[in-house]
């Protein structure tokens, strides 16, 4: 059984769906002999456990599915550590197939199949596999910009795939790997598809930025999730002599917020990792949050709890945790719960403000 990170209560996230088991029985029916594969999006190693040795490449942006593909790997076939990479990060040339999971962002998806296209070879066969309520017809045509020959299945078990050959594109038309800005307050952020806030910065965010916390000047300040950058930004501009770090479980959102960070003229630490993890117990004055409460396509209301314990542990005493929050949500008995004292500072028909110290 394949074991999932970060590890979950809610029993409805499973580590393997209808999708990918079609794009196993298709491969194995119709490309047997096929030798080197690049698996992309594989959420927790389904993919990676079955082809095994003929991987020689996987793109998986977050860090706790290339933890879930790494444990798993390990665990059930005693294999070393995959070769995984981001999305921006090179593709090794030499690849006889690739075999996609479709990510939930359409823009997300045009920029994976642009660095495959603009790396492998002509010809080059090419799986992409999703749930079939969450492919409208906008995912296949895009599909079709990028390949040859293509076609979708059936669907099956709720599920479907896409099967074509990459076209040729080694003179494209437009490059989507650069980064959109936006801006907001006179600031200017970064972002890529996929990154939170990746085309306008959203209410809960501009909510914490109108009622940013008034505390004394930390020296140590973290964004738990930071997404493009934007609370960091926002302290850069504050304390400009604090030291910043960024942490998030997306490769792409790291780079958004280096490349926000380049243009605001400050240089954070930027940690890829699962919320807090590698930060000290009682280590940092302030947190600043907005945490997600969805996985994927799925509601996890565990996640955004999981900010708040890890802002806590890492918290100095008499340190601040600034959090905004759906109102429904019901952070705060969990927030008064855990530290000595909690404020709404700010709130509107949808999102709350929270200001706590341990």
């Amino acid at each position: 059984m394949l074991k999932i990170f970060p590890e979950q209560r809610d029993t409805s996230i499973q580590p393997s769906d209808r999708a990918d088991s079609l794009l196993i029985t298709d491969i194995t029916q119709t490309a047997p002999h096929l030798g080197s594969l690049l698996l992309v999006n594989d959420t927790y190693g389904a993919l990676h456990t079955h082809f095994n040795k003929r991987v020689t490449y996987g793109i998986q942006d977050s860090y706790n599915g290339r933890r879930a593909i790494n444990y798993n790997r390990e665990k059930l076939l005693a294999q070393p550590q995959a070769q995984l990479g981001g999305t921006l990060d090179l593709i090794p040339p030499h690849i006889d197939g690739v075999v996609m999971k479709i990510p939930k962002s359409l823009e997300l998806f045009e920029l994976q199949l642009y660095r495959i296209a603009t790396t492998l070879a002509e010809g080059t066969p090419l799986w992409a596999g999703g749930m079939a309520k969450y492919l409208p017809k906008s995912f296949f045509e895009l599909f079709t910009q990028y390949t040859e020959e293509s076609t979708y299945s059936k669907c099956e078990g709720k599920a479907r795939f896409y099967k074509g050959t990459l076209s040729n594109l080694k003179n494209p038309q437009k490059d989507v790997t650069q980064p959109n800005h936006i801006t907001y307050q006179d600031l200017t952020f970064a972002t890529f598809p996929g990154v939170f806030s990746q085309k306008r910065i959203d209410s809960g965010t501009a909510l914490l930025l109108q009622h940013f916390p008034r505390v004394p000047t930390p020296s140590r300040v973290v964004d738990a999730g930071c997404g493009c950058g934007v609370l960091l930004t926002k302290a850069a501009e504050l304390w400009p002599e604090a030291e910043l770090i960024g942490t998030d479980d997306s490769a792409l959102a790291l780079a958004a917020t280096e490349e926000t960070a380049r243009i605001g003229g400050y240089n954070p630490t930027l940690m890829h990792t699962h919320i807090t993890e590698g930060i000290p117990n009682n280590s940092v004055d302030l947190v600043l949050c907005n945490p997600p409460f969805h996985q994927g396509h799925r509601v996890s209301l565990d996640l955004g709890f999981s900010f708040i314990h890890e802002a806590y542990r890492i918290l100095k005493p008499g340190g601040s945790l600034s959090l905004v929050g759906n109102r429904h949500i019901g952070y705060d008995k969990y927030l008064k719960k855990c530290f000595n004292s909690t404020k709404i500072i700010g709130q509107n028909r949808i999102y709350r403000v929270y200001l706590t110290e341990k």
